[in-house]
């Protein structure tokens, strides 16, 4: 009877290379997200299920070593497409930073930043909001940077968006400046077209209204944190640490200023809103409402990246 015989020389040292490597690099994944799973539900009725992430900030060719880059969008890649695998959501939201050096980009760099993405998150169930890294603080954001953006991800600076009968608002925060520039005009006049639309469905204005779908309280999405001092009220496993929770926030900055968050909060009546920015994790009440605020997805930017699994029953 023949016997079987193990590799012997360079061959079993390929064998255990592609062995660790299938282990540390593919199977890792599956193992740690088979952990995680979607809220239960107290309902018969099929639940809308969305992904959220935060802070991906794929490199450019300015900052970080090119294995870095290599490394870290592999990590990505592989946590994003295997949670996709296990989890497969109706929809995925972005909350801003896709992009590291999105606002120093020409417009050669920016086609290629676009096609890294959609190459990693690409989906036609994905929605990205834009990110101060993506077009630059209200300082540096010009109209074209931000129009790039608005243009290649289909989006605008306030825009209302169903979901299996579901409502999102995603709300450009750099746009909310408060001092009459031509993105914060628009993005005023679009926030007072959407509460008109929202007012409409609620009291059944019927084909009156520009959406045409049963009103439910909407989810806000945004890259800012609505208005708060610091995050000293924050809880959660992925909570900054006590050091960092005690470090002031600066208006325009690290979260919305106090004006434009009760702008949006009076306009929108949201009944949660998701935020990000921080790329540390946050779950608080501070304006009467659930605001979670979303850790990074890079390994880059924290040790522990994750997303958020959220059901339409929040």
């Amino acid at each position: 009877m023949p016997r079987l015989r193990w590799p012997s020389g360079p061959m079993w040292i390929l064998f255990l290379f592609l062995f660790i490597f299938f282990i540390c690099e593919v199977l890792i994944y599956f193992i740690v997200l088979l952990k995680c799973g979607w809220p239960s539900v107290s309902t018969s009725d099929e639940p809308l299920k969305i992904m959220i992430l935060a802070d991906t900030h794929l490199l450019g060719p300015r900052e970080g070593h090119w294995f870095d880059k290599i490394r870290r969008e592999w990590q990505m890649s592989r946590s994003y497409s295997t949670a996709m695998l296990l989890f497969n959501p109706d929809a995925v939201f972005v909350l801003g930073d896709l992009f590291d050096e999105g606002k120093w980009s020409n417009d050669v760099e920016w086609k290629y930043y676009m096609k890294r993405f959609h190459d990693l998150f690409g989906s036609s169930s994905t929605y990205a909001v834009v990110g101060n890294h993506d077009i630059g603080f209200h300082y540096s954001a010009t109209n074209a940077k931000w129009k790039r953006f608005e243009e290649d991800f289909q989006t605008s600076s306030v825009q209302l968006i169903p979901i299996k009968g579901k409502l999102f608002v995603l709300v450009n925060s750099i746009a909310f400046e408060g001092d009459g520039c031509q993105m914060c005009r628009e993005a005023e006049t679009l926030l007072d077209s959407v509460s008109e639309d929202l007012a409409c469905i609620q009291g059944n204005g019927g084909s009156r209204c520009k959406t045409h779908v049963p009103y439910t309280q909407p989810i806000l999405m945004t890259h800012f944190p609505l208005y708060r001092q610091s995050d000293m009220n924050c809880t959660g496993e992925d909570a900054p640490s006590p050091a960092d929770k005690a470090a002031e926030f600066r208006p325009r900055w690290e979260c919305l200023s106090h004006v434009a968050t009760r702008t949006i909060m009076r306009k929108i009546k949201p009944r949660v809103a998701f935020t990000a920015h921080t790329h540390s994790g946050c779950y608080n009440t501070d304006h009467g409402i659930p605001e979670w605020t979303v850790a990074s997805f890079s390994w880059r930017n924290r040790n522990n990246p994750n997303f958020l699994l959220v059901t339409n029953q929040l």
